[in-house]
């Protein structure tokens, strides 16, 4: 309901409780406001799942001042200046009055959604996520409806039923927007369809059938009456019966709260104590569970060895004084066995204090990783000043050609070219440097600009070295699944960017030598022309001088050379 809300255009709070197993798409509550409340509830001397009624004097009494102002405060942090906002927490009905002035403070004119839902399903909810009881659940849920309900009666408001929500929000939406005079400032065909998306019947974990409301012999007649009259009170909002039947429920449930309260207070703490034992005591289960098994196994070898010994005793009577005896060294060795799991446990808390320590060096060596890669950029305006220096009659045949190709005028041209070119290239194949965006972009623009003639096929490939042997002892086991999905994302992103039809761009991630890798995937893609960027020389992970000129001698298609910078 609340997520409806937002997609509608009312403000979400800032700090939103977060999704969970027993709520995949979140609560849209706010954790500040939640907060608050339970700090109220228990300045009061209540909680959450307290069904009693909330003490009505405390509202008027100095300290809710001080509540009030930090309920302000609380508000402006979560939804800033916002007009329209979405508030969502069942403590609130338990609270009115405090938190109408509160609203009324920060400037809020208040709109109340009922929607009601069958008490016999939030009973299972709280039963499967809080493991309250079914009897104490129906007590929350009548306590927070008769609330909810009275207190919102001098306000413009909307009373739905949640299975009527599920079915069509579209029109009990429409509906809340005509009983309460709203005006959803988001309403429009693409909020319709992501609200469409999110609403489903998965959100109703627990489903009680219509007829459980009057067979089930756990539903009280309170709880059958307030549901029965918020029922109706959604098809008719302005029944004064109903109304009345809610306020008899409310009188008979508040008079029985005074009278068995203090029982259930006692009851609960109990329960809660016991809670806390059957706790432990699970715990300890566990741990002799573990014995049990760890003991199980120790006594199946012995049942091993124990039929070996009696198919001796049936085979060799005159040999039962030996069996018995073999039967006291059994007995013995299970006694060492006992110790010896003692030692094999302090031996285990000793491993566990060296992978600590080994952690710690595990840390250490990645800065000083850190610290030599800085140094590394550091050193590479000497690296290019070496190279640049390295004399010209050291480079021959193939090696040359590909050096001064590399050397010559940043404009693309064809290094070589294969025999069996065609005419046009109907498959481009481009290796590209992640790190080197400047580099990247321009022999994209020009690959584009080869392949939207020809409605050419596009492949982006990226080349990453394997991690050297010796780092495999300080690295994550999942390493190279992390990297290649950063990288491929990273791919993918430059890919998004080409001005070709989707269907007509690929990407690949590759491990191993660059130039095998890229020659290997030309040949096996069926590759027509190989448009790769030149890089300077240095530590970069990718194409480097060797492995272009590799490229260009070795490949058998044809072959362009992007600069991307001047020499």
């Amino acid at each position: 309901m609340a997520g409806a809300l937002v997609g509608l255009g009312a403000k979400a709070p800032n700090c939103l409780m977060g999704p969970d197993s027993d709520n995949l798409k979140g609560y849209f509550e706010s954790f500040a406001l939640m907060s608050l409340n339970d700090e109220i509830l228990s300045s009061a001397g209540s909680v959450w799942d307290d069904w009693r009624a909330f003490n009505a004097d405390w509202a008027t009494g100095a300290e809710a001042d001080e509540w009030e102002a930090k309920g302000v405060a609380t508000l402006a942090q979560e939804f800033a200046d916002a007009c329209l906002i979405a508030v969502k927490d069942p403590r609130i009905s338990r609270m009115m009055p405090l938190w109408m002035r509160i609203f009324d403070r920060a400037g809020y004119h208040v709109r109340a959604l009922l929607p009601v839902r069958s008490p016999l399903e939030v009973a299972r909810s709280l039963k499967t996520r809080n493991g309250i009881p079914i009897s104490k659940g129906l007590l929350l849920w009548l306590r927070h409806m008769l609330d909810a309900e009275a207190s919102s009666r001098h306000l413009p408001r909307a009373v739905f039923q949640w299975p009527d929500f599920l079915a069509d929000w579209q029109l009990t939406m429409s509906q809340v927007a005509e009983q309460t005079g709203l005006i959803w400032p988001n309403l429009s065909e693409s909020s319709v369809a992501e609200i469409d998306q999110f609403i489903s019947s998965e959100l109703r974990h627990e489903v009680a059938e219509a007829e459980a409301m009057h067979v089930d012999p756990e539903i009280h007649e309170w709880a059958r009456a307030a549901h029965g009259a918020m029922t109706a009170l959604a098809k008719d909002p302005t029944s004064h019966s109903e109304r009345q039947t809610l306020d008899e429920v409310r009188a008979d449930f508040g008079r029985a709260s005074k009278i068995f309260g203090r029982l259930f207070v006692d009851v609960e703490e109990n329960v809660a104590r016991t809670l806390a034992y059957a706790v432990e005591a699970s715990a300890e289960m566990d741990k002799f569970r573990q014995q049990a098994v760890s003991e199980s196994s120790r006594a199946d070898s012995l049942c091993a060895e124990r039929d070996l010994a009696v198919a001796d005793r049936d085979a060799l009577a005159e040999q039962l004084k030996a069996v018995y005896a073999e039967r006291d060294r059994l007995a013995s060795e299970a006694a060492e066995h006992l110790s010896r799991a003692d030692v094999l446990d302090a031996e285990r808390v000793r491993a566990i204090t060296d992978r600590t320590a080994l952690s710690r060096r595990l840390a250490a060596v990645c800065a000083e990783l850190d610290r030599l890669a800085a140094e590394v950029v550091r050193q590479r305006p000497w690296d290019e000043a070496s190279a640049a220096a390295q004399p010209r009659h050291r480079r021959s045949g193939a090696g040359l050609n590909a050096s001064r190709l590399l050397r010559a005028d940043p404009a693309p041209y064809p290094m070589r070219t294969s025999p069996r070119s065609a005419p046009m290239c109907r498959k481009i194949l481009l290796p590209i440097d992640i790190t080197e965006s400047a580099m990247t972009d321009r022999a994209v623009a020009v690959a584009q600009a080869l392949a939207k003639p020809f409605d050419s096929e596009l492949r982006l490939v990226n080349v990453q070295s394997l991690l050297p042997i010796a780092f495999l002892d300080y690295v994550p086991e999942n390493f190279d699944l992390q990297v290649r999905q950063g990288l491929e994302k990273e791919i993918a992103a430059v890919a998004a960017k080409i001005d070709c039809a989707p269907e007509r761009v690929s990407t690949i991630v590759l491990f191993g030598p660059v130039y095998q890798r890229v020659l290997a995937e030309a040949e096996e893609w069926g590759a027509d022309l190989i448009v790769l960027c030149s890089h300077r020389p240095g530590m970069d992970r990718f194409l480097i001088g060797s492995n272009a000129t590799t490229i260009v001698n070795h490949a058998q298609c044809s072959v362009l050379v992007v600069r991307g910078m001047a020499p």
